[in-house]
Parts: structure tokens; sequence; C-alpha cells
């Protein structure tokens, strides 16, 4: 394993145990990141987005399933579960806790600079998300017919 992946295997390690300080720490100043519809540039807003997950999803974990590290990148394959406690932040307002356990699978490709996370983007289906929590109807499979 290489340097980059340490650092994102620390980041990680920070964040799930809360240590929001931690990940901050291991974040370059002007980290770019992209996760669902939430993208930006700068710690403090990263690490705000941090925050609202963890609120809504205190018992927050991954599962790497891969990864692949070629000189400062690094790409996880990752399942990543919680269960919807809190309330959730999301660009339309906030979503009361359901109770729900999600499980989400991810693909996170991070850029690793000085000993330092520079970038760090998020490619999920969301979609999946969205059902899990009961905010959308399940689509229907390629074989049913639309109900009038």
């Amino acid at each position: 394993m290489g340097q980059a992946k340490d650092v994102v295997d620390e980041v990680w390690a920070a964040l799930e145990s809360h240590d929001l300080d931690g990940v901050e720490k291991l974040l370059d100043p002007s980290v770019s990141f992209r996760m669902g519809a939430e993208s930006g540039r700068g710690t403090a807003k990263f690490v705000s987005l941090l925050r609202d997950y963890l609120t809504a999803f205190p018992d927050l974990h991954h599962e790497e399933l891969d990864h692949a590290e070629s000189g400062d990148s690094v790409a996880l394959e990752l399942v990543v579960k919680g269960t919807h406690t809190g309330p959730l932040q999301t660009p339309e307002g906030q979503l009361a806790p359901t109770g729900l356990e999600v499980v989400w699978e991810t693909v996170d490709f991070m850029k690793v600079r000085d000993g330092r996370v520079a970038s760090w983007h998020v490619y999920t289906d969301n979609l999946a998300f969205l059902v899990q929590l009961g905010l959308v109807p399940a689509p229907a499979s390629a074989g049913e017919q639309p109900v009038n």
C-alpha cells in the first residue's frame, strides 16, 4: 500500500470515529469535493457536509471492496452503511430521521498532495439512496408495466 492510500485510510478512520478535526488536518485547505448534489472547494464547506452526514447517520461506516492506486490518485470501491437517526440536511431542506438503515455503493476517487487529500469525488447511485429513505418510489423493473 502506498502513501496516498495510507492518507485515505487515515481520513476514513477519523471520519468514522467522528474526529472531524482529524479529518480537516488531512485535507488540503483548497480541497475540491463532489458528493451527490453537493460540490465545492475548501475544508470548511467540506467538513460541514461531512458533519451533516455524521449527524444524520451517526453509525456511518464503510467496507472497502477494492481499491486502485496510481501515484497520488486512489480509487475506492465501497459499500457505505448507516442508520438514519438524525436530521439529514439536503439542498431541498432538512429530512427528519426515518430510523432506516441505508446501504449505498460508491466509488470514491481521491487525489493526495503533500500528505493531504486535495480532491474527493464520490460517485454513487443517488436513486438507490433516495429509495431506501422512502423519498422516491422504487423504479419499475424492465419487465414490469407501469400501473395506470
